[in-house]
């Protein structure tokens, strides 16, 4: 049972979005949660990075270069195209598809880090209702040394 789907936005986010994905990852796997339980979907919104833009046979950009991985073949990643531009529609295209119990919404170039995606969890269930994680992304990870 997948318990969170993570969304992620991405127009030419190549390579952000694979640190983005590899904070994902590492803060789900060090607050204790199985890494099964969690999907990230990836919808490439106008992306023109796929192709001949990097010169490297693997480096082709945001989904090309992410498809052969092993998170794609686990069935941790998902990878959609959206011809529209726009985050509102790559979001609800993403959404559509999302079958975990909680759904939250990234762009291309975060990082995320330990109690984020726990603490925002229990806040859903807590509150009963919808939480904007700006305090665990918004300029507080990785921490000041001032606080």
């Amino acid at each position: 049972m997948i318990k969170l789907s993570v969304i992620i936005p991405c127009r030419n986010e190549f390579p952000n979005v694979v640190h983005t994905m590899h904070s994902i990852f590492n803060c789900w796997e060090a607050d204790g949660f199985d890494p099964n339980e969690i999907e990230i979907i990836l919808v490439s919104n106008c992306s023109d990075d796929d192709y001949w833009n990097y010169p490297k046979l693997g480096d082709k950009g945001t989904t090309t270069y992410l498809m052969g991985r092993g998170a794609y073949y686990a069935g941790r990643l998902k990878v959609l195209y959206d011809p529209i531009a726009g985050n509102h529609s790559a979001r609800n295209k993403g959404a559509r598809i999302a079958q975990g119990k909680y759904v939250f919404f990234s762009d291309g170039h975060m990082s995320y880090g330990p109690g984020a995606f726990k603490n925002s969890m229990q806040t859903v269930d807590e509150s009963g209702g919808l939480v904007h994680m700006v305090i665990a992304w918004m300029g507080a990870y990785p921490p000041s040394p001032s606080g």
